[in-house]
């Protein structure tokens, strides 16, 4: 531990030096990648190299507002934080409405703003000021259903689904009480829908939507709304909650790796809890990758989901939580930080009441810091075709003289290894998927010089790893 400790402190005082070149490197990685995806408008101009973090102004701040969520705006610039994503802002139902204050996904006003947060002008305000500092903006948006007491519902009752019985009903399969469903065979809602969401647009300023439950609303609708978003502004960013090639086929730019995790499942826990080997880990990386080359995945080890239903990332991952957190932050996809995690969130926030985040130092901070200064500054962490390819590496540990992956026959072992390039960019990661410390040496040919990311200590092919328990090592190449 003391050893990981160490690496960090270095690396945060290499920080100070790494940012100023980072910010030249990335204006170069923009131009460029603007030249590769052919200068039409895309949001790939801009989120090439970001990782999003996603904001509950309820549970962020002891005021629950947009004016304390703003007082962090200094830190999250300076952790390196690049699209911000806002759970539901508009005012939310009363009526069946669940817990005290109700759930943001209960939605009464979809051209409103919720008054516990402040006011429209205000996050207006916001926004301006978010994108000053470099930063994008996503908004939540509830196609699916509403709360009872929408206007819509009494102006317009058939644009909702109803029973045998001819009454209005919630969404099907699901124990969502609070929100009545909406039925998307009716050609003027999907109509009211997309005006509702080009206001957020053009009149706001907001940078792309997280779409709830997207699966459960016909691709029919968002084939259409995406078509005409992107005809307003063609480098909005879409990002499905759901996961499927026919949600990229409707036109969403990127979707939840659930396979990763999600609803406490998924192969991070599944290998956390010895049900599949570091081996299987890396085939289903592989998979992934290959089912989705050039589009963007959204990886994560928690979101208000899994936070509030199933358990904080550290309730999940245990010690692990950290070198999980490493490998969503290195892999193909965007990765995600849920509002506190840099904080060492430890416990369930309660979804329907404030219950604001205690803001403690963590060396999380720092971890995430260093790691998005490096996707910023690394073309081969860029996201979806903009990046480099995924090469799983053999590691051998030399306690046991094992080789630990993609060995026919043998124990896969605990240690996870890859390697992504593009060009003269590479980063090689290494994981200790266990409590064990492990020394293991990298058995395939890894070509150049390589520097730890943390701590600036250099190693070249050959030379022994030295791993913690759930320990790490990221290593760039040292351009020459």
């Amino acid at each position: 531990m003391f050893e990981r400790e160490y690496r960090l402190v270095c690396a945060m005082l290499r920080h100070f030096v790494v940012v100023l070149l980072c910010l030249l490197v990335c204006v170069d990685g923009l131009w460029g990648a603007a030249a590769e995806v052919g200068g039409e408008p895309t949001h790939e101009v801009w989120s090439y190299n970001l990782g999003m973090y996603e904001v509950n102004l309820r549970h962020f701040s002891e005021r629950g507002d947009i004016e304390g969520f703003r007082e962090h705006l200094d830190r999250l610039q300076a952790m390196g934080v690049g699209i911000i994503w806002f759970m539901p802002i508009h005012p939310i139902g009363e009526e069946k409405k669940a817990g005290s204050l109700g759930s943001y996904y209960a939605v009464k006003d979809y051209m409103g703003f919720n008054e516990e947060f402040g006011d429209l002008d205000g996050f207006k305000r916001l926004i301006d000021e978010i994108h000053s500092r470099g930063m994008y903006v996503l908004i939540d948006w509830v196609a699916n259903h509403t709360a009872w007491d929408n206007e819509m519902l009494k102006a317009h009752p058939a644009w909702y689904t109803k029973g045998k019985d001819g009454e209005i009903v919630k969404p099907g399969g699901t124990n969502w009480a609070d929100v009545a469903d909406l039925d998307f065979s009716n050609q003027a809602l999907q109509a009211y829908m997309i005006e509702a969401m080009r206001f957020w647009v053009n009149e706001i300023g907001v940078d792309g939507f997280r779409c709830d439950a997207a699966g459960m609303v016909p691709s029919e609708f968002w084939e259409k709304a995406i078509d005409k978003l992107k005809q307003d502004r063609g480098d909005l960013l879409m990002l499905a909650e759901g996961d499927g090639a026919s949600l990229m086929e409707a036109g969403f730019d990127m979707l939840y790796a659930w396979g990763l995790h999600g609803f406490e499942n998924g192969q991070m826990l599944a290998n956390y809890r010895g049900e599949l080997s570091a081996d299987g880990l890396g085939e289903y990386l592989l998979r992934d990758r290959g089912a989705y080359e050039d589009e963007y995945r959204l990886y994560f080890t928690s979101n208000h989901d899994e936070n509030s239903w199933h358990g904080s990332g550290i309730e999940q991952f245990g010690e692990g939580a950290e070198v999980y957190g490493v490998l969503t932050m290195t892999v193909n996809g965007m990765p995600l930080i849920f509002n506190g995690q840099e904080a060492g969130l430890d416990r369930r926030l309660d979804f329907f009441e404030h219950d604001a985040i205690e803001w403690k130092t963590d060396r999380m901070a720092d971890v995430y810091g260093v790691l998005l200064a490096l996707k910023k500054r690394n073309s081969a962490l860029f996201n979806g075709r903009l990046g480099g390819g995924l090469k799983m590496i053999d590691v051998r540990d030399e306690a046991v003289a094992l080789r630990y992956f993609r060995d026919a026959g043998k124990d896969e072992g605990k240690v996870l290894g890859y390697v992504r390039e593009k060009g003269d960019d590479a980063v090689l990661v290494v994981l200790n998927l266990s409590a064990q410390r492990r020394q293991v040496v990298i058995e395939e040919r890894v070509e150049g010089e390589y520097a730890d990311v943390f701590d600036g200590t250099g190693w070249r092919m050959g030379k022994e790893i030295v791993l913690d328990g759930w320990g790490y090592r990221v290593l760039e190449r040292v351009r020459e």
